[in-house]
């Protein structure tokens, strides 16, 4: 089964990515920036809002490039990871809005990222193995998730 681990490691690190930013990102907001709780959770939402957005922006992008998926996987990593380095190094200075902003980005981009290594791609690879007269699908989906 060409992929899987390698499919199964990515989404082992996205995963650990997205609830490491889900659940710590309320707690980090109060603590580091003084936010109340009410802030907090609201500017935490705009972090899960994102990543329900990229599940189906993410998708829509690997379909219109013919279901290729490396090349948004890699967009979407530059793009969380630049909004990410620019919370870490401004996140002192940065404004309410780019924090919202930038959040949304890292969720769409991660979570969306997240979706797409889950389902997608797994689903690709079962259809796949299909193709070659080899049946599978459901297991490459749990290897792949259960790396997770």
């Amino acid at each position: 089964m060409p992929g899987v681990l390698s499919f199964g490691a990515a989404f082992f690190f996205t995963k650990f990515a997205v609830y490491s930013i889900a659940l710590w990102l309320p707690s980090f907001l109060e603590k580091a920036l003084n936010f109340t709780p009410r802030e907090a959770a609201n500017v935490a939402t705009s972090y899960s809002v994102g990543n329900f957005i990229g599940g189906f922006l993410l998708g829509w992008l690997s379909d219109l490039m013919y279901g290729r998926r490396t090349p948004v996987g890699m967009m979407a990593i530059a793009v969380s990871s630049a909004a990410g380095f620019l919370l870490f190094f401004l996140y002192k200075k940065v404004t309410y809005t780019l924090l919202i902003v930038c959040l949304s980005l890292m969720g769409c981009c991660l979570g969306g990222l997240h979706h797409l290594l889950c389902v997608t791609c797994s689903a690709d690879i079962g259809i796949s193995m299909q193709k070659k007269g080899l049946k599978g699908t459901s297991t490459v989906t749990g290897i792949i998730d259960g790396l997770g």
